[in-house]
């Protein structure tokens, strides 16, 4: 089945004026804590900082929500989502209690965690971080 049959066919496409979906951020750029799965397969990721993580377990998908929580996308939509969150990201994995910020050269440890706002971070499966190497310093570009 073709991407626009599983989705409902033309009868669900509507016409509409060019320019009017400019302001749905959502076609641009991933919304925090929204978890996806393409259509034809079974991963499930969720995404902060415009990159998705890979939600890789049943225990993960029900702490962000549920299987309920799970927008079907079609084929190939994730690849247009980044592996690596917008510098300036603040994340933990789940069952840490170290928060990172993203930079370019890696993840920087957020070295006196007892004084930082605890509720400006976003939370990631486990192991979500393994694949960006430890920085010395945080530096963003722009």
């Amino acid at each position: 089945m073709d991407e626009l049959g599983y989705f409902g066919g033309t009868s669900d496409v509507r016409t509409v004026p060019q320019g009017s979906l400019n302001n749905y951020y959502l076609f641009y750029r991933p919304v925090n804590g929204m978890m996806v799965r393409e259509r034809s397969h079974a991963e499930v990721y969720v995404t902060f900082g415009a990159a998705k993580f890979w939600v890789h377990t049943e225990d993960e998908v029900a702490y962000y929500g549920g299987w309920s929580n799970v927008n079907v996308v079609p084929d190939t939509s994730t690849s247009t989502v980044s592996n690596t969150p917008e510098c300036g990201t603040r994340l933990r994995e789940r069952s840490s209690g170290q928060i990172y910020l993203i930079g370019v050269g890696g993840k920087f440890l957020i070295q006196n965690p007892d004084s930082y706002d605890w509720a400006n971070h976003f939370v990631v499966p486990d192991g979500s971080l393994s694949s960006f190497p430890d920085a010395s310093v945080h530096v963003c570009m722009t």
